[in-house]
């Protein structure tokens, strides 16, 4: 009898143990899945910004080129020709001001 609840006591400390480091393996692998996915969601949108500045700079240098030399209606062409060459670049939407002088 002594030996049977020896056997018992020690598979109870093994199933213990066992379902203690499966919850720590869990927890720790939810963690560990959770950071990464901050990371990766933190970078991707710095990426996106930082494209979307670059392209924006890039546009209003050209549009700024395009309204001295006074062809506003070639700059619509540019822009099409533009975002099919790099269709992986962020859109840019040129909106005018209705009530400016020129819009």
């Amino acid at each position: 009898m002594d030996k049977k609840n020896k056997v018992r006591s020690r598979s109870r400390l093994f199933l213990k143990v066992y379902i203690n480091y499966a919850i720590m393996l869990t927890v720790l692998a939810v963690l560990v899945g959770l950071i990464f996915m901050n990371l990766y969601k933190t970078k991707t949108m710095d990426n996106y910004k930082y494209k979307l500045q670059n392209q924006a700079t890039s546009i209003a240098g050209q549009l700024s080129e395009f309204i001295i030399n006074g062809e506003e209606d070639n700059y619509i062409e540019d822009l099409d020709t533009l975002g099919k060459l790099d269709p992986d670049t962020p859109d840019i939407w040129t909106i005018s001001n209705p009530n400016a002088v020129h819009p």
